[in-house]
């Protein structure tokens, strides 16, 4: 079964740890956001199911610019 949304992500900007979902049964971790460097930006630009941006949920792996 899928791992429970995470909470948001620290005061101290951290990625969220575990996994969350892009849309509806696509779980992704925050190590998807970063794995390849051309895709990054696009990723790191997504909505996540739960209404977030990807980069407010990874970003530590979305500040790679």
């Amino acid at each position: 079964s899928p791992t429970p949304s995470p909470t948001a992500a620290a005061a101290d900007s951290n990625d969220t740890e575990g996994r969350f979902e892009v849309r509806p049964g696509a779980w992704v971790s925050c190590e998807w956001a970063s794995r390849r460097s051309e895709k990054t930006r696009r990723r790191c630009s997504k909505i996540a199911a739960d209404g977030r941006l990807v980069s407010e949920i990874c970003p530590m792996a979305c500040d790679a610019d």
